[in-house]
């Protein structure tokens, strides 16, 4: 493998295969250097038991085993397992310690397949307003968001959201919706002119989960059974097969640099820390913001510099639904996103809001039993009731108008990240104007919010975050020019959401991936002239 024709991206996440596949097929070599944790065997072989059978067929055991470690409340899952491992996780504080303070839930992964292990599945991309201070334009991004997902998949429909928001495939799969989102749906669609009045657009949602061998068996929070909701490392696996691919696991990368025509990059075995480099014409960094923007801080040796990570406010707000739906813990349905809702009324807020609706999971049950707790025997009688017409908001606000994070490398033995919160009050009035638009459309939604329930994040909480070296038509220092490079690098792009000027409402992943395979693919034209 000569290395002229050698290019080296980091990380398995959503950026890596989505650059990875930007780049293979143009006479590139393309390594992979990934810390490649995966499901502890013997999880493994209890998944694997569960492959080819029918729900009604599967070991109650097994089941059990995949949710015994998820705590739910009234602030939703604390910490999100997969098949009931935590590996995603594993190895962090001891690879990559960081000191963090007034910051929620906001962590790297060594994870083979990164954070798409135990996401939430949910696609939608940015408008012309999102991006509207980018160096990048949604006509550029375009042609990627398709290229995505035509290795990634879609379940969607054609309804009010396509106009704001292009589908971007013309394959949908169709999930079935919960007869809580049926009837929500059919509310909402019956005033469709007056919710739109109110600034609000609504549909049902878009996920990347494969829909025609869906069971529904409510597994989703939980880890599909089956494997349906896609997982970057379903595309590690088809570029695996490539003769110019290769994936080398076990690896952290620590520094890179540049030298006369290529890139090396300084990296330590998982195993036994030991010491490798690597040369290559060019570098992808997509390890994930913390992880990338660590990298890039020990390379340039900006120590104690602070930059500022920008985060997208998450919140979320319970409702009670008017109408309650019969018997809805033995409908079989999935737990993921059912319906999408996006404010547009710059009276609520100066940019968009996302919101995504749930209808019933078992999570809810946890949560209901741990704050009604003390209601004894009376909790039996209430619980129906409450499940039947318990819907949840999950949202999130552009980063312009919410709390930010400061992260900065102290030049320490571990070079720890160090991270502090900063909390903006406008943020939460913000959300306050949000909920108390969609109380004014109860009557259209068939739902009242539950305003003393509403729960604001801290930031960092829902992972959207990125822009610690932000995209920039003339980049000064700690920025990247449109295609990802820190200003004094020529051969390291970054890839991830480090390089995103502005963290928009809507989900992140999509947006990255698609941006991602921009870069890389501008980088292969550029390379076969």
């Amino acid at each position: 493998m000569s290395e002229g024709s050698t290019v080296y991206v980091v990380g398995s996440g959503p950026a890596g295969v989505a650059c990875a596949s930007g780049l293979v097929g143009r006479g590139l070599q393309v390594v992979m250097l990934d810390g490649g944790l995966t499901l502890e065997p013997e999880r493994q072989a209890a998944l694997n038991s569960l492959n080819g059978r029918r729900p009604e067929e599967w070991d109650p055991a097994v089941i059990a085993s995949f949710k015994e470690r998820v705590v739910a409340d009234a602030g939703g899952v604390q910490m999100k397992y997969i098949y009931g491992s935590d590996f995603p996780y594993q190895h962090i504080d001891r690879l990559l310690p960081r000191r963090a303070r007034d910051v929620g839930h906001l962590t790297p992964s060594l994870a083979q397949g990164g954070f798409s292990n135990i996401w939430g599945a949910a696609l939608l991309p940015y408008t012309a307003a999102d991006i509207a201070s980018w160096p990048v334009t949604p006509a550029e991004l375009d042609p990627h968001y398709r290229a995505v997902l035509s290795f990634m998949g879609v379940s969607a429909r054609t309804d009010g959201l396509a106009k704001e928001f292009p589908l971007h495939s013309e394959r949908l799969g169709d999930l079935k919706p919960s007869r809580q989102a049926a009837e929500l749906l059919t509310r909402m669609n019956r005033h469709r002119d007056a919710l739109q009045a109110r600034g609000l657009t609504f549909g049902s949602s878009r996920l990347a989960v494969n829909a025609a061998p869906c069971v529904y068996c409510g597994l989703c929070m939980y880890g599909c059974p089956y494997g349906l909701i896609y997982s970057s490392s379903q595309t590690l696996a088809h570029l695996k097969a490539r003769p110019d691919f290769h994936y080398q696991d076990g690896v952290i990368v620590r520094r890179v640099e540049e030298f006369a025509g290529g890139a090396r990059v300084h990296a330590e075995v998982l195993a036994t820390g030991e010491a490798r480099a690597f040369d290559g014409a060019a570098l992808f960094l997509a390890a994930g913001v913390l992880p990338t923007t660590r990298i890039l801080l020990e390379s340039l040796e900006a120590w104690d510099r602070p930059l500022e990570l920008k985060v997208s406010e998450y919140f979320l707000l319970p409702l009670l639904s008017y109408r309650k739906a019969a018997d809805v813990q033995a409908e079989k349905i999935h737990t993921l996103a059912q319906v999408f809702v996006e404010c547009l009324d710059r009276r609520v807020s100066e940019r968009s809001v996302h919101m995504q609706v749930y209808t019933y999971s078992d999570l809810y049950e946890k949560a209901l039993r741990r704050t009604l707790r003390l209601a004894g025997p009376l909790l039996r009688l209430i619980e129906p009731e409450i499940l039947g017409r318990m819907l949840i908001i999950q949202g999130y606000l552009h980063s312009d108008v919410s709390s930010r994070i400061s992260v900065r490398l102290l030049p320490d033995e571990k070079h720890t990240l160090v991270l502090e919160g900063a909390t903006d009050p406008g943020a939460a009035r913000t959300i306050k104007r949000v909920v108390s638009a969609l109380t004014a459309a109860r009557a259209q939604f068939g739902a009242v919010p539950l305003r003393p329930m509403l729960q604001i994040g801290r930031p960092g909480d829902g992972r959207h975050a990125g822009g610690t070296f932000p995209m920039s038509a003339a980049p000064g220092d700690f920025q990247s020019d449109r295609l990802g490079r820190p200003r004094g690098f020529s051969r390291v792009y970054a890839v991830d959401a480090t390089v995103l000027p502005t963290i928009p409402a809507p989900p992140i992943t999509f947006n990255v991936m698609a941006n991602a395979h921009r870069i890389a693919d501008a980088y292969a034209r550029e390379v076969r002239r």
